[in-house]
């Protein structure tokens, strides 16, 4: 619900600001894909912007109660007890991200004999 609420919100600015002609909002990039739907579409489809759209953004009635939960849950259950008496944090970088591999799919932990 947040993630989707924020990407309506912050892709559509950063869409909004772009120089040139083409798309401006979430709605536009969606109205897009289905009337180019053959060409668009035929290896992945628009659901989850289309479930973005539905949330309304940050203002949608959901989107500050759903945030509020996730602040509460990712400092008291993830942060307060992995730094309990920690004075120095430690962590490995993420890797590259992999290729889309339209066949089998994007993750790179899948194989084609799996």
């Amino acid at each position: 619900m947040v993630l989707l609420s924020e990407l309506v919100d912050d892709l559509g600015a950063y869409l909004a600001a772009r120089p040139g002609d083409g798309v401006r909002s979430l709605a536009d990039v969606v109205a897009h894909e289905d009337a180019q739907a053959d060409v668009e579409l035929p290896w992945f489809g628009h659901e989850l912007f289309v479930q973005a759209l539905g949330t309304g953004g940050r203002a949608g009635e959901g989107y500050a109660p759903a945030r509020a939960r996730n602040l509460e849950w990712a400092v008291s259950t993830c942060l307060e007890p992995a730094l309990d008496g920690a004075d120095v944090l430690v962590a490995a970088a993420y890797g590259p991200a992999w290729k889309s591999d339209l066949v089998i799919g994007g993750h790179a932990g899948r194989s084609r004999a799996g």
